[in-house]
């Protein structure tokens, strides 16, 4: 139900899914990353992307 003098849906507040906003979060850069690319994404963009990078090199040494 909205507020007529608010734009906004009443939300409750009390959910929150920390690991659903991240998620939602990795979503946005690869959409983002994705309209900016005139072409196919590589596997090194994607992860650029989702900030996986420096893990990936991490991991490997």
């Amino acid at each position: 139900m909205t507020d007529p003098t608010n734009e906004r849906p009443d939300i409750d507040l009390r959910v929150h899914d920390p690991a659903f906003l991240e998620e939602i979060e990795l979503y946005s850069e690869l959409m983002i990353v994705a309209a900016a690319s005139t072409g196919a994404l590589t596997t090194d963009a994607i992860d650029r992307a989702l900030g996986l990078r420096k893990q990936r090199l991490a991991d490997s040494l």
